[in-house]
């Protein structure tokens, strides 16, 4: 987690907006799908493109978590 958030002073973003969020709810465990599209740079390399990032959820106890995260560049047709 440290890592992580230590990398992002490396990352420089200039615009971000949410395409379209999924959520689907099975039990106590969640799948979210998050399109975006963003205009940034991150150790003074290009990162603008669009982005699907899937997240898997567990609730533990009371409160939902984030067990698993996967992020892929989307190709532009």
């Amino acid at each position: 987690k440290e890592d992580w958030i230590a990398k992002l002073a490396m990352y420089d973003c200039k615009d971000f907006r949410f395409d379209k969020i999924q959520v689907r709810v099975y039990d106590k465990t969640s799948v979210v799908n998050i399109w975006f599209h963003q205009e940034a740079s991150a150790n003074g390399n290009d990162w603008s493109g669009d982005v699907l990032i899937t997240d898997v959820w567990v609730m533990k106890g009371e409160h939902w978590q984030v067990v698993a995260r996967h992020g892929s560049w989307l190709q532009n047709t």
